[in-house]
């Protein structure tokens, strides 16, 4: 499984680029775009180079920190983690 990790604007560069070059995305499964919006555009355009994406994940981040706070998808049920420490970590 290979996974992107971006932003919105390294994101939309990526895809003129591959676009541009007539280059498919084939080979990336998920994204994960943290700290920036991303327009239906950029969505459309993700579905017509990177065919094999299965999740899009989109989340915003404390760039001070480097920590994620908040982080899923349109699967994700926040209401069955709150509360609950990761695993290997307690509180």
């Amino acid at each position: 499984c290979t996974t992107l990790l971006t932003n919105g604007a390294a994101l939309r560069l990526l895809l003129k680029i591959s676009e541009t070059q007539r280059v498919k995305l084939d080979s990336i499964e998920q994204i994960l775009l943290l700290g920036d919006r991303v327009s239906k555009e950029a969505l459309r355009s993700i579905q017509k180079q990177a065919d094999n994406v299965k999740i899009i994940a989109v989340g915003y981040m404390l760039t001070e920190t480097g920590s994620i706070p908040i982080m899923g998808d349109a699967t994700t049920d926040f209401t069955r983690m709150v509360g609950r420490a990761i695993a290997g970590y307690e509180v």
